[in-house]
């Protein structure tokens, strides 16, 4: 998995819209497809905040899999959501999803 350069000193949340969002520095963070992260909840916000207070001086995108959940479901659920939500029934009729 990738690493970066840990760029920003400072994390927190603050509230943003209906929800919450992860500011790094003082600025909101966005997605990889550029959408703002704002989070429907303070708890959740939190825990997210929480993977990025826990980096060194190098950023693992791997050891933040929350981020990387909300970021997959922003950027590619949510603009499909139709079509995701049938794919996810379809596979839910075989017996695969018990194994």
């Amino acid at each position: 998995m990738r690493t970066l350069k840990r760029f920003y000193k400072d994390v927190g949340i603050r509230p943003a819209g209906d929800g919450y969002e992860i500011i790094l520095d003082g600025r909101g963070i966005k997605t990889p497809m550029a959408i703002p992260l704002i989070l429907p909840g303070q708890r959740l916000a939190e825990a997210i905040a929480a993977e990025w207070v826990a980096q060194g001086e190098t950023i693992s995108l791997a050891a933040m899999p929350l981020s990387q959940l909300v970021n997959t479901a922003l950027d590619r659920v949510r603009p499909a959501r139709e079509g995701f939500g049938a794919s996810v029934a379809a596979y839910a009729h075989s017996d695969l999803i018990c194994h």
